[in-house]
């Protein structure tokens, strides 16, 4: 099966044992033993950049059907204001939980959970990892809301920032990611936010999650984080990397080759320095785990396999076991079918 080859690959053949920590943060990079060719990918930042990547409101004319769904479990503080704000943002024609994107760029486009997509009615991340062809049609795209407050704009587009964190929006840290891809809950996904910029102090009018990426006070720690990390390993040939906080694993990001990770690792690094951050304790963290344990954690497979798919594009295997869920994109489109990116959650 090439997901399984794929992971095995990877994880069994690291070039070097590093372990790279910086206050309650500690990175185990992943090193390539097979060169799997991805030329024809574009990231989302890429995309929004050169503008052959163009994201809107659902519901404008010309676009595919418009999904209005009432996101589960909106049964939390504030419901009432919260479902009313989506039924009024879905009679003007678009809806909270969707977006329209086209991808004209000639390549297929890797969208991940978490990404942040800033602007237009109000601020989205991505819901789950997916593959969309180029065309020059509109697809829908399934996100969640991380800004509250608002529902209005001067432009419904969403447009690349050179600003905040990550560029171009940037990357949830991985606890907001967590909710967003194995809870997909409107609901949960609000209550992690809150629970972020209350820990960040970055409270705001909006209650928009980039909040965090804006703050100068928040980037000037992450960047502590990210200077103490990136010096302490080389990029050459790495392909991804597993995350422990405070002593304790809790994530694993990993792509099909050294390329795509390059890509994605600027904003990756600064979504685990928040989520540290977070997690930051007076008392001293305890030891990280060895090298060899963090291989460990990203080897093992055991749980309950399920998945969702795009027939002939791509395939998203969800494995949920005791202490952790995984998740596998599939290139179903590819010569070879291969495992694009794979992440890991703890429980």
């Amino acid at each position: 099966m090439p997901t399984l080859l794929l992971i095995a690959a990877v994880a069994l053949n690291p070039a070097k044992e590093v372990v790279a920590n910086h206050a309650n943060l500690t990175i185990y990079p992943f090193y390539e033993s097979n060169s799997i060719p991805t030329g024809d990918y574009i990231s989302l930042d890429d995309g929004l950049k050169q503008g052959t990547v163009i994201i809107t409101e659902a519901g404008g004319t010309g676009g595919p059907p418009l999904i209005r769904n009432r996101p589960p479990n909106a049964n939390v503080n504030n419901s009432n204001q919260r479902i009313q704000q989506q039924v009024q943002g879905q009679s003007r024609g678009a809806t909270v939980n969707t977006l329209w994107l086209t991808n004209r760029s000639g390549k297929k486009l890797l969208i991940l959970t978490g990404e942040i997509v800033s602007g237009g009615k109000q601020d989205r991340i991505i819901q789950k990892d997916t593959l969309v062809p180029s065309s020059k049609e509109p697809i829908n795209v399934d996100v969640f809301c991380v800004e509250q407050n608002r529902w209005q704009a001067s432009n419904n587009n969403y447009q690349f920032s050179a600003g905040g964190l990550g560029g171009g929006g940037g990357l949830a840290d991985p606890s907001l990611r967590g909710k967003a891809q194995h809870d997909r809950s409107q609901s949960a996904v609000w209550s992690q936010v809150d629970s972020s910029l209350g820990k960040l102090k970055t409270e705001n009018s909006t209650k928009t999650y980039q909040a965090n990426l804006n703050s100068p006070k928040v980037k000037q720690s992450v960047d502590a984080y990210v200077i103490g990390i990136q010096r302490q390993f080389s990029m050459d040939k790495a392909v991804g990397v597993a995350v422990a906080v405070n002593g304790r694993m809790v994530w694993m990001d990993r792509f099909a080759n050294n390329q795509l990770f390059r890509k994605y690792w600027p904003k990756m690094i600064k979504s685990y320095a928040l989520e540290a951050m977070q997690a930051a304790e007076r008392a001293p963290s305890p030891k990280p785990p060895t090298y060899d344990e963090a291989m460990r954690y990203a080897e093992a497979r055991d749980g309950k396999m399920t998945h969702e798919a795009e027939d002939g594009v791509w395939k998203l295997i969800k494995i949920d076991g005791k202490s952790h869920v995984i998740y596998e994109l599939e290139d179903l489109a590819a010569k070879q079918a291969i495992v694009v990116h794979a992440s890991k959650m703890a429980k």
